[in-house]
């Protein structure tokens, strides 16, 4: 079962893994981008929309494997996984809210971006691990007009948040 300390500790660094469709014959990392190569602007990959984090990760992975690919924007991530699933896109890039179609084999996680493996996936490799090394990817979340509201507003925003995330609904609505 999936710990939500494993799930905060995702979210908290905003790791995107690259994933693709398990039917597809690149099973990993250095097969993608040995297809991509073959036929430069061929492949293409899905994000959340334009200027989102998976398009921005997305260019990153294309700049440093140097590989040509299309980007296909989607309106959100469960979109831009149908998409990937269904065979519109051969890659894209996703938060671990893939954990449902990851664990039943709709999608394979091929890296994570970050320093370090992601404790919900151990068996997946960093992108640094991989030999890409421009791959860290990092966002701030901001709760705007909290400074004014005062402590006792900060505090309650701040426990609810903690409190909705570590919630056992949502712990079994995660688990494999």
């Amino acid at each position: 079962m999936i710990g939500m300390g494993q799930l905060a500790e995702a979210e908290a660094r905003y790791l995107k893994l690259v994933a693709e469709n398990p039917l597809l014959e690149s099973p990993d990392v250095a097969k993608l981008i040995e297809a991509a190569k073959a036929r430069p602007g061929a492949l293409n990959y899905s994000s959340v929309g334009y200027g989102s984090a998976s398009n921005l990760v997305g260019e990153m992975f294309n700049q440093s494997a140097n590989i040509k690919a299309a980007h296909i924007p989607y309106k959100g991530e469960a979109p831009a996984i149908t998409g990937l699933i269904g065979g519109e896109v051969e890659y894209t890039f996703v938060s671990p809210v893939a954990m449902p179609h990851i664990v039943s084999k709709r999608i394979c996680p091929l890296a994570v971006t970050g320093n370090s493996r992601l404790a919900l996936l151990p068996m997946v490799p960093t992108f640094n691990e991989l030999g890409l090394k421009n791959m860290n990817f990092n966002v701030w979340y901001d709760l705007p007009n909290l400074k004014r509201e005062g402590l006792a507003t900060v505090s309650l925003v701040f426990t609810d948040n903690v409190g909705a995330t570590f919630s056992k609904s949502v712990e079994v609505s995660i688990a494999p």
